[in-house]
């Protein structure tokens, strides 16, 4: 059992390491959505201008998948089981799109939950109380990287391979429809003539990319959060021992005030 209260204060040498360790992964998914919180105070202006570009990108990338197949199924498709079918891709991309904007109008609330965490690495007790801290940053990592491989590899199944693998389709009028990844209806243009099938196809390709990154995202947000508070949780509950296990009485007052400013802050 580790002693995780000290009167005196522990300085984290490794802090700048460790909490580079911890966030690496978030700053990757919310930096590739321009969404992460902090940005390089060297150039303000074009850090901005880098995010409000990726930020309109995404966001005509997301339309661009979910407005053609509205159209598509309530102007082209007359057979109502394929448009009860098409139903589910069209709530997971409206979900998309608000989680996205979620994410944005959240972005305060996301920054003061990453500065306590990071004022935790700063602040941790003591050196078993960081190998604890590491060990759920560690688990928070393979639950970040197992959504990330699951959602990449299963969205480039779902699509390249799928709609590349169906067999194309002749009309009676010696027309041939080749498939997309979501079935897609154009006002303006016939998205079956090339090059609008190819353009549409990597349209939906980066937007259903897009997607899977802001999913991804916010799992790594959680898991993040849920493994923080477990360390905290599990050093709480050695420094609880340590209360129970104390002889010295001039020492216990100080550290039931430390234990109990310890579980504020982690109920916090």
């Amino acid at each position: 059992m580790y002693d995780t209260i000290h009167t005196k204060i522990f300085s984290n040498g490794n802090y700048k390491n460790d909490i580079k360790y911890t966030l690496e992964l978030n700053r990757f998914f919310f930096r590739l959505l321009g969404i992460w919180p902090y940005t390089k105070m060297n150039f303000p202006y074009l850090e901005n201008l880098k995010r409000v570009s990726l930020i309109l990108v995404f966001y005509f990338l997301l339309f661009c998948d979910f407005v053609p197949t509205i159209l598509y199924v309530f102007i082209e498709e007359k057979d109502v089981r394929i448009k009860i079918k098409l139903v589910g891709p069209m709530i997971v991309t409206f979900v998309s799109i608000v989680k996205y904007i979620d994410l944005m109008l959240s972005n305060n609330q996301i920054k003061c939950c990453l500065a306590r965490v990071d004022n935790d690495w700063r602040n941790v007790a003591d050196m078993d109380a960081r190998d604890s801290m590491v060990n759920k940053a560690k688990i928070g990592r393979r639950m970040v990287m197992l959504c990330a491989a699951f959602m990449y590899l299963s969205g480039l199944f779902f699509r390249t391979v799928m709609p590349l693998s169906k067999k194309k389709i002749v009309t009676a009028q010696n027309l041939t429809i080749r498939h997309l990844p979501c079935p897609a209806y154009f006002v303006f243009f016939d998205v079956q003539a090339s090059p609008a099938y190819e353009i549409v196809f990597f349209i939906q390709f980066f937007s259903g990319f897009v997607k899977y990154t802001i999913t991804i995202a916010i799992c790594s947000l959680a898991a993040l959060f849920a493994m923080h508070i477990c360390a905290q949780l599990e050093i709480l509950m050695a420094s609880m021992n340590n209360l129970v296990n104390e002889r010295d009485v001039k020492n216990l007052g100080k550290r039931l005030a430390l234990t109990v400013e310890h579980q504020i802050r982690t109920r916090e």
